[in-house]
């Protein structure tokens, strides 16, 4: 469906007001592993931020931070905290819809990541779709088990957040990173350019010889060493996006 920058902040609004929280609250109630975090570090589900309640372009569902350890330093001591994974929808100027998933993240221990960006720009008309939201309550839940300490992921959460940082972009360090996948086959494309065009030269090398003997034997020779190179940094590409796949089954 195509919207308008109007109709898309009006759906935003009816997903924010009249759907979230019946909807996640559902979830909720529906989800023994998601009870348990609860337990320990409380869910909340805000209609706009921690920061702001009230901020209309935000909707927030996280795990509340909870005390898991204390230390004593001679007399006195302090008692070491974890944040719960959150999962973020802010609406951007345009309407659409950025959605981030942070880790959870204990006080002395932090994730690689900062955050997974989940979507960049989603058309809000998909956040009033049950099978959308319910997607995100999984990979939300997902998260947490496979990133807080006392977690227990089963392969399938393994599986689902291996696949997020797979195709998804991460933001490490702020600074936000292409998609391995993306990366992968950007490398893949630029070897089998650089073959096709080693290649071709062969080729005009192949036929100018004929012509006149202008170029050497031992120039020939070292282009196509230079094929060859290419084509075994192009097999090595292969095979590392092979052994991702492979691992990504296994668990």
């Amino acid at each position: 469906m195509n919207t308008n920058r109007i109709e898309r902040i009006k759906l935003f609004k009816k997903f924010r007001d009249e759907i979230f929280l019946s909807t996640f609250n559902d979830f909720h109630e529906k989800d023994e592993r998601a009870e348990q975090f609860n337990k320990a570090y409380s869910l909340h589900k805000f209609r706009g931020d921690r920061s702001n309640k009230l901020n209309e372009r935000s909707v927030d569902v996280f795990f509340g931070n909870r005390a898991y350890e204390t230390i004593t330093r001679g007399s006195e001591w302090k008692a070491l905290t974890e944040s719960g994974a959150t999962l973020l929808y802010k609406r951007n100027d345009d309407g659409y819809v950025t959605v981030f998933l942070y880790p959870a993240n204990p006080e002395n221990q932090s994730q690689k990541e900062d955050f997974i960006l989940l979507h960049k720009r989603l058309n809000p008309n998909e956040l009033l779709r049950k099978s959308v939201l319910s997607n995100h309550w999984k990979i939300f839940i997902s998260y947490m088990e496979c990133t807080s300490l006392d977690g227990s992921p089963t392969s399938m959460d393994k599986l689902r957040i291996s696949y997020l940082k797979l195709v998804k972009q991460l933001v490490i360090k702020n600074k936000v990173q292409q998609s391995r996948i993306k990366s992968y086959f950007f490398e893949i494309f630029k070897f089998v350019l650089t073959v096709g065009l080693s290649g071709f030269i062969i080729y005009l090398v192949t036929l100018s010889q004929k012509d006149d003997n202008v170029i050497e034997n031992k120039e020939s020779i070292e282009l196509q060493k230079n094929i060859e190179q290419d084509i075994h940094k192009t097999n090595s590409i292969l095979d590392s996006i092979n052994v991702n796949l492979k691992n990504l089954k296994t668990k």
